[in-house]
């Protein structure tokens, strides 16, 4: 429509761009939660029962909660203080039936946190929507006791405002170049050589 042969597709960035801080004291576990059948939720759920020495912290943007009753589990609800929360975790989980590019696991990321999914993304580990993989994953991230700056850093150029803005003003610029061409065909012809 807009005469631009390649699409791109230029996501929002988060508020704020966050920075690493250290890990927390006590390996903690994000999982945002939300009803949907596009989550995976079982093989976490069935980490969380047979591991009671990892604490998973359940958060949700529109207050739902699975109603677990383990120990382990913490059912937040509403996160208010989002920058307080990435502070308390150690590492999200999400595994989704589609790609899993949401700004919560890239302001994870930014904080220096690990990442566990099943669909690919940079720094973040791949794992099989299965309890033993997610186990091992979480075992393993759980040795690893600094922040993981590298991912921070790949996503603090990524979700940078300044090149955002950039990005969208190219964009937009295409666009008014195209719509320009087509309310005015002349300057979309090719003078003769004669």
């Amino acid at each position: 429509g807009l005469g631009i042969k390649k699409l791109e597709v230029v996501a929002l960035p988060p508020k704020r761009v966050f920075e690493a801080s250290p890990l927390p004291e006590r390996f903690a576990v994000s999982v945002y939660y939300v009803e949907s059948p596009n989550f995976i939720y079982e093989p976490i759920w069935a980490v969380a029962r047979d591991r009671f020495d990892i604490k998973f912290r359940v958060h949700s943007f529109l207050d739902q909660r699975p109603h677990l009753n383990l120990p382990n589990v913490e059912e937040l609800g509403r996160v208010l203080v989002w920058e307080n929360f990435l502070d308390s975790v150690s590492v999200a989980v999400r595994f989704t039936m589609h790609d899993t590019w949401s700004i919560g696991l890239q302001e994870h990321l930014l904080k220096g946190r690990r990442v566990v999914t099943n669909q690919p993304m940079p720094f973040a580990y791949v794992s099989k929507p299965e309890p033993n993989h997610l186990e091992a994953a979480l075992l393993d991230i759980r040795n690893q006791l600094l922040p993981d700056q590298e991912a921070s850093k790949f996503y603090q150029q990524r979700l940078n405002h300044e090149i955002f803005r950039k990005k969208v003003e190219e964009v937009w610029q295409k666009s008014q170049e195209c719509s320009e061409l087509k309310t005015n065909p002349e300057l979309s012809t090719i003078p003769s050589q004669t």
